[in-house]
């Protein structure tokens, strides 16, 4: 959620599923999957953010660890809708590939990367 302008709070709404399976003694790997629905007001349009992660964790101390790996980005939206959130309001990646479907949905595609501390 970015309530930070209080005339069109951005949320999102959805669902993932993943893995951790340990590779070594403190390394693990993180693979997910997740989709949101990304919006602001009421959902009136689709605008799907479909992503793909696969990345690495490395826990070196007791419940605290560090994870970074590449994720592909890939959404789906209502072009004929013109109310849909900024996405890229602090970075611009580049757009690998643009799809038009029928009935105004379009796509793009998207490297993407994550990195942080987790805290177990």
């Amino acid at each position: 959620m970015r309530p930070e302008r209080a005339d069109s709070v951005t949320w999102a709404f959805g669902y993932g599923v993943g893995s951790s399976p340990k590779l070594a003694n403190k390394l693990f790997l993180n693979i997910e999957l997740s989709s949101q629905q990304l919006l602001k007001g009421n959902l009136e349009a689709i605008n799907l953010i479909n992503r793909g992660y696969l990345g690495l964790d490395y826990q070196f101390a007791n419940k605290v660890g560090i994870f970074a790996g590449p994720s592909i980005n890939w959404r789906i939206y209502d072009s004929s809708y013109s109310d849909h959130p900024d996405l890229f309001t602090y970075t611009s990646p580049k757009i690998i590939s643009e799809q038009d479907y029928p009935d105004d949905i379009k796509s793009q595609l998207w490297w993407g990367f994550r990195a942080g501390i987790r805290f177990f």
